[in-house]
């Protein structure tokens, strides 16, 4: 999701170009800013489910002693921000997303290096990866998760580490080889959720609105969101049930995408 775009000089209702690029800019800079929170409170479930399964599959005592040191380096990711824990916090407060996110990141590497064999290991390197790319440690990110997707994981999370690999390759100038991840993310996708997003992102890399298409081509971009949101309901589940507010704001942004999109 990129943070710049260029300047176009017909949106409606906006007469300067300035006005116009402003607009946009904040717009996509809220994109970009939220983009994160989506992607990794998925991938936060699935290694919280991946760890609990682990730990309840097996019932030997050094299994479940790991189980429990990973737990110990993974909680930091809930640890408050602020002056201050609030009442009955049993983490400690950080003052920075930067510091919250580098303990974890300190904590899981040293489980790692003390347990490189354990078959755990490989969900804590998942977990890593997650708080490098909260630190903006792209380079880092990107190796940790290359690692990961060669070592054939399973389907449920092949496409979450192939969207994650195409953030960290636009963060690293790596267009040609974003697309590839974001059309192997919508090849590897079983749910709907995530193969709209997948098509969202494929949009993104052809958008002429956006920095990071190398190809300029607003009819195949406009095809992508299109069929995005078809995949994306606008009323979900049972009557009264709560929305997935996750599904809600991904239609929002392709939608926002689509009204800002000029195709001829």
């Amino acid at each position: 999701m990129p943070t710049k775009i260029r300047k176009r000089s017909e949106t409606g209702g906006l007469n300067q170009p300035d006005q116009v690029m402003t607009r946009l800019q904040t717009t996509y800079a809220l994109l970009d800013k939220y983009k994160y929170h989506i992607v990794f409170g998925f991938a936060g479930i699935v290694v919280i489910l991946l760890a609990i399964s682990w730990w309840v599959g097996y019932r030997e005592d050094r299994r479940q002693e790991l189980a429990g040191e990973f737990f110990e380096a993974f909680k930091y990711f809930e640890a408050p921000l602020g002056e201050t824990a609030p009442p009955g916090s049993e983490l400690p407060a950080f003052k920075t997303a930067a510091e919250k996110f580098g303990k974890a990141a300190e904590e899981l590497t040293k489980f790692i290096d003390d347990n490189s064999s354990a078959d755990i290991a490989t969900t804590a390197r998942l977990a890593l990866a997650s708080a490098k790319m909260e630190l903006g440690d792209y380079e880092a990110a990107y190796g940790i998760l290359g690692e990961f997707a060669e070592d054939a994981p399973s389907e449920a999370l092949l496409p979450l580490i192939h969207e994650n690999l195409g953030f960290a390759c636009l963060k690293l100038g790596k267009m040609d080889e974003a697309t590839q991840h974001f059309t192997k993310m919508k090849e590897s996708a079983t749910d709907s959720f995530l193969t709209a997003r997948a098509l969202m992102h494929l949009g993104d890399m052809v958008n002429p609105g956006s920095s990071v298409a190398a190809l300029k081509d607003a009819a195949k971009a406009k095809e992508y969101y299109d069929e995005a949101l078809t995949l994306l309901p606008e009323e979900q589940g049972l009557e009264g049930a709560v929305p997935d507010p996750s599904v809600a704001l991904t239609r929002q942004e392709i939608e926002l995408r689509l009204s800002l999109l000029k195709v001829s």
